[in-house]
């Protein structure tokens, strides 16, 4: 009679503790879940902060006309999904996948805005340059020129300083309208690099200056 009291004690015993751990179980898990969604919520809560201030930096510089430059710190979430993330024109978009599905963080900018941005998850320091009517938003900057508008006698030469002020080496190539003559239509410029670009010309018009990534300005030269 003891022992199967006993017995019977010990089965009541396993089922309470077998009941315990399956309650337990949900309770960690369902902490878990409750965990993943607050840190998903805050990664994209981070995301869209980054987008506002960099919004905000754009029109700044912009306004600040050609040459300004600022850095700032881009977030993209772990669940970025990279290939469906986009910069064009006046648009960020940020495409994020998590379990309820897929969501867009899109950041409209107040000003024309073209780059090069990575679109994947970490934190970037991205510049925002500002050239001649547009916005470039890029982690490594790759032309800066000393003067965008140029007053040229007919025929008499004039001196730019052209700059690679980002952390990769580049090339930078020069497209002039008819009667714009530059001294070189192409050349290589390290990180960091300075170049000289001597211009003479017989009517006005442009020359329009082209990085390996994209970035250009645009030299508008008024002959006198």
């Amino acid at each position: 009679m003891i022992a199967r009291k006993r017995g019977q004690a010990s089965i009541e015993l396993i089922s309470i503790l077998s009941v315990a751990l399956l309650v337990l179980g949900i309770i960690i898990a369902a902490s878990r879940a409750s965990f993943e969604d607050m840190q998903s919520s805050l990664d994209t809560q981070m995301a869209e902060h980054s987008l506002r201030e960099l919004a905000m930096i754009s029109e700044k510089i912009y306004n600040s006309g050609p040459g300004s430059m600022q850095k700032t710190v881009l977030h993209i979430p772990t669940s970025v999904v990279s290939e469906e993330s986009s910069l064009s024109d006046n648009l960020i978009n940020i495409r994020v996948s998590h379990k309820y599905g897929i969501k867009d963080i899109p950041q409209p900018l107040p000003v024309p805005a073209r780059g090069d941005l990575t679109f994947l998850p970490g934190d970037y320091e991205v510049y925002i340059v500002a050239h001649s009517g547009y916005v470039f938003i890029t982690e490594n900057p790759s032309i800066l020129l000393s003067e965008t508008l140029l007053y040229i006698p007919q025929g008499k030469e004039y001196t730019i300083k052209v700059k690679n002020p980002g952390a990769k080496d580049t090339v930078i190539t020069a497209l002039p309208d008819p009667g714009i003559t530059p001294s070189w239509t192409s050349k290589p410029l390290n990180a960091g690099g300075e170049a000289e670009l001597t211009l003479s010309a017989l009517s006005s018009g442009t020359v329009k200056l082209t990085s390996s990534s994209g970035e250009y300005e645009t030299i508008t030269i008024k002959v006198q």
